[in-house]
């Protein structure tokens, strides 16, 4: 049995972590200070596919494995304990939610919509 990260997943580790390094970790104690949460990466996480971990390609997610989405989560903690999860928690909560409505077929029109705003994140 090999226990061993496959090559995709140390890409999107590694992706993740130098994101976190250059936009996250020299911020993140103003934000912890000021009690802010960074509404302006919400953009930048959607360009980067961390805001459709699970929901299918054919939907515009990432669809990542469990593996993957923990690799991810530990990135984001990594850099900002404070609100490591939550970069991601507003999406993680749609893509539950979204499960049933993608195989109608306004969910199929709508979700690669939201997976891709910002503003879709927020309200989810």
């Amino acid at each position: 049995m090999n226990f061993s990260y496959r090559d995709d997943q140390l890409l999107v580790r590694d992706t993740v972590r130098d994101f976190v390094r250059s936009r996250i970790v020299p911020e993140a104690s103003g934000w912890n200070e000021n009690g802010e949460f960074p509404l302006e990466l919400l953009p930048e996480l959607a360009a980067l596919g961390l805001t459709g971990l699970a929901v299918p390609h054919e939907y515009g997610g990432a669809e990542l494995d469990m593996l993957t989405i923990a690799l991810v989560m530990e990135e984001l903690g990594a850099g900002d304990r404070e609100r490591g999860s939550r970069y991601t928690a507003p999406a993680d909560r749609g893509e539950r939610r979204t499960e049933g409505a993608v195989a109608s077929t306004v969910g199929a029109r709508r979700v690669p919509r939201m997976l891709g705003s910002h503003r879709a994140v927020i309200r989810l």
